[in-house]
């Protein structure tokens, strides 16, 4: 949404048609952070003194002992129920006060602080154990995953789509043929070509990790550049190895990476090493065997994405197979040699 449509909805300026469009879009959660950030904003011009002389034609004294009555017991808005925790009576008052001052407000950002107009970028940061669900102007839905921060510039949509992600998060991209949606980590790039995908960038680690459900997308490490970038499409994994930069694609279970929302992992008839490599990038976690024809066991298994070592306590019981684990390593153990050659000729 671009900001000049903004003020003039603001200042009562705008088309109908234009108005219908800034009021779809601060109902997303883009325009709802920019309405929290703006209310704020405005709190802190009201409580400076110096800002109440410019605005003294519209703003009276008497108007304002109206507001301040109208947000107390028996005043017109003592029955508001605020949609969002945020908007506490005190919010209701400065945003009324805000729609009224709003044309001497701009034009005096326009005229003394131009660079005080907002260039910094929308963050939304996830906690441990919590998730978040954003829609974009541009009909992109995302998720966070826990311990994830994604920031979306002030100017997204207008000519370009691009958002900064640390942690996970996946993508379902509004299409959008003229303007790519681009994700940049802190040293890679996915560049979406109208899909659906899966983000994963685990803070101190040299690798970024990329599930395809739909579609295909581009990527590149931003050391070596766009020129050697690789494309994935539906059904496949990418893992950039930063450090190295070399990018090991797998089409092999690419569903299992979106466990952390579906809350599921399945293998029909997968090789253990198949499944070992996958649960190492899905749990961060390396394994190995004491015997390596362990690692042609097949497992099929649907279980519920719980803790790690449940996660390993159903694949070991149903291979009927041992494992140990030994300072963030996982080793596979048969249980008996001669049991397991009889089990492995089968």
């Amino acid at each position: 949404m671009d900001r000049i449509t903004i003020e003039n909805f603001l200042k009562d300026q705008c088309t109908p048609a234009e108005a219908k469009k800034v009021k779809a879009w601060l109902r997303t959660s883009e325009g709802q952070a920019f309405l929290e950030e703006k209310v704020n904003q405005d709190i802190q011009h009201l409580q400076d003194g110096s800002i109440k002389p410019m605005t003294s034609e519209v703003r009276s004294e008497k108007m304002w002992n109206a507001i301040e009555e109208g947000t107390h017991a028996g005043g017109k808005y003592s029955n508001y129920e605020p949609k969002h925790p945020f908007f506490s009576y005190r919010y209701v008052a400065t945003a009324v006060i805000f729609l009224l001052v709003s044309a001497t407000y701009y034009a005096t950002l326009q005229t003394f602080g131009q660079e005080k107009e907002s260039k910094q970028p929308l963050t939304y940061v996830t906690g441990g154990n919590q998730q978040k669900t954003l829609t974009l102007s541009d009909g992109t839905k995302i998720r966070l995953n826990s311990n994830a921060k994604i920031g979306i510039p002030a100017d997204f949509n207008q000519s370009t789509r691009e958002v900064s992600l640390q942690g996970e998060a996946f993508f379902d991209v509004g299409q959008d043929d003229e303007k790519p949606f681009i994700v940049h980590t802190a040293r890679a790039t996915v560049k979406d070509l109208g899909t659906a995908f899966n983000v994963r960038e685990l803070p101190g680690k040299q690798s970024i990790q990329v599930a395809v459900t739909d579609g295909k997308v581009s990527l590149w490490s931003d050391e070596q550049g766009e020129k050697t970038a690789t494309q994935l499409v539906e059904g496949q994994f990418g893992h950039l190895d930063l450090q190295e930069g070399i990018l090991q694609i797998e089409q092999f279970g690419v569903q299992n990476y979106l466990s952390w929302m579906n809350g599921r992992i399945v293998y029909e008839k997968a090789k253990l090493d198949e499944v070992s490599q996958q649960l190492s990038r899905i749990y961060d976690l390396s394994f190995s065997y004491n015997n390596p024809y362990l690692k042609e066991l097949t497992v099929t298994a649907d279980f519920e994405r719980k803790s790690f070592e449940k996660v390993l306590k159903v694949i070991a019981m149903t291979l009927r197979i041992d494992y140990q684990m030994e300072e963030g390593k996982v080793i596979w153990m048969q249980k008996d040699q001669s049991s397991y050659k009889n089990e492995y000729q089968k």
